[in-house]
C-alpha cells in the first residue's frame, strides 16, 4: 500500500516511531512510557434529523455494544434486554461487555432505550474500522503516481543531519523504505535490533506464513473474524505491516525490518476487505494481552470514538503493555 508523500508519509512514519521506541524499549528491560493509556477520543453527536445515516454508515448493521452496572444478576440484564428488543450474540469477556443484535431499521430507537436505562453503564453502536477510512483515503495513493518514494527524493529527509551507522544490510528494497531513513533506524540498529523476547502483536488482516521475509518471525495467532485459529492474510496489508516491524533483515531479499529480531503474535481482527469491528478489535486487544504481547499494533482507523475500545486499551495498558495505532 502506497502512502501520500507528505501526510501519509508523515502518519506512516510517525506510528514507526512509536512501535520502534517501544520495542527498543522492551529489548533493554524497560516498560511503557509514561502513567496514562493513550486516549480515545469520545464518540461525536448523532447527525441532526437523521440519526441512523452516520450509524448505517459506520456500524455493524444492527448491532450495539452494552456495558451494564456491577452487581446485576442475569435476569435482570435479561429484563433489560427483553425491552429493548435484543438478542445477545456473545460477551467480549474481561470487560463484561455484550455485544447484542437488534432490528437495524430500529436501532437508534434500541439504543436510546438502552442509554436512558438506569442500569446500563454504557451502549454505543458496534463500529468499523478499516485500513481505508473515509477521512484517510486521500492518504493511500501517492500524488506522484508510481514513482517510488526513495530517501534521497522527498521531504523527508530535510533538515536531517545523519550520523553514519556502523550496522550494514544487505536488503534490496531497503533504498525504498523511506521512513527507516526518516527515524534513523539503521542508526537505531547499533543500539537495539530487537529481541525475539519481544511479542508485537500486529492486530489487522492476518499474516502470509508462506512469506519469505516472514519466515519465523510469525506467531499463530486467532483470527476474530471467522472465530477460528487460522489468522491467515486474504488482503495483504497485515503482511506488509508485520514486514515493516519484523522482516528478516540482512538476508539478501526483499524489505529490513524495523525491529527484526521481535516476533510478531499474528492477530487477524479485519476481513478481506480490511475492515472489522470495534467488538473483534476489543477482543483482539485482550486476547493479544493475556498472550503475552509487549507491544500492539493497530494500523487501521475509524470516524468514530468507543467506550468499548477504551476499555480495552485500558486493559492492555495496565498490564503493561504498550499500544500503537
Amino acid at each position: 500500500m502506497r502512502h501520500s508523500v507528505q501526510r501519509g508519509g508523515w502518519m506512516l512514519a510517525a506510528g514507526l516511531v512509536l512501535l520502534f521506541s517501544a520495542v527498543a524499549a522492551y529489548a533493554q528491560g524497560s516498560g511503557p512510557p509514561g502513567p496514562r493509556p493513550p486516549s480515545i477520543d469520545p464518540a461525536p453527536p448523532p447527525i441532526a434529523g437523521n440519526p441512523m445515516a452516520r450509524i448505517n454508515l459506520d456500524s455493524e448493521p444492527g448491532q450495539l455494544l452494552v456495558k451494564f452496572k456491577p452487581g446485576l444478576g442475569g435476569t435482570a440484564i435479561a429484563a433489560v434486554h427483553a425491552v429493548a428488543g435484543a438478542t445477545v450474540l456473545y460477551t467480549i469477556e474481561r470487560l463484561d461487555v455484550q455485544v447484542v443484535e437488534v432490528p437495524p431499521t430500529e436501532l437508534p430507537a434500541r439504543l436510546e432505550s438502552y442509554r436512558k436505562n438506569p442500569l446500563v453503564e454504557y451502549a454505543e453502536p458496534n463500529y468499523l474500522v478499516t485500513i481505508y477510512p473515509e477521512s484517510s483515503r486521500h492518504l493511500v495513493q501517492s500524488p506522484k503516481s508510481d514513482q517510488l518514494m526513495t530517501p534521497d527524493s522527498g521531504p523527508w529527509t530535510e533538515g536531517l543531519t545523519l550520523r553514519p551507522s556502523t550496522l550494514s544490510v544487505n536488503d534490496p528494497r531497503l533504498s525504498e523504505q523511506w521512513a527507516l531513513t526518516k527515524m534513523q533506524v539503521p542508526q537505531a540498529w547499533d543500539f537495539s535490533t530487537g529481541s525475539p523476547d519481544v511479542l508485537v502483536a500486529v492486530l489487522d488482516t492476518g499474516a502470509d506464513f508462506s512469506h519469505p521475509d516472514l519466515a519465523g518471525k510469525l506467531v499463530a495467532g486467532y483470527d476474530f473474524v471467522n472465530n477460528d485459529d487460522d489468522p491467515r492474510d486474504d488482503q495483504g496489508h497485515g503482511t506488509h505491516v508485520s514486514g515493516i516491524i519484523a522482516a528478516a533483515t540482512n538476508n539478501g531479499k526483499g524489505i529490513a525490518g524495523a525491529g527484526y529480531n521481535t516476533r510478531v503474535l499474528v492477530v487477524k481482527v479485519l476481513n478481506g476487505q480490511g475492515s472489522g469491528s470495534h467488538s473483534a478489535i476489543a477482543q483482539g486487544i485482550i486476547w493479544a494481552t493475556d498472550q503475552g504481547a509487549r507491544v500492539i499494533n493497530m494500523s487501521l482507523g475509524g470516524t468514530q470514538g468507543s467506550q468499548t475500545m477504551q476499555d480495552a486499551v485500558n486493559y492492555a495498558w495496565n498490564r503493561g503493555v504498550v499500544v500503537v495505532a
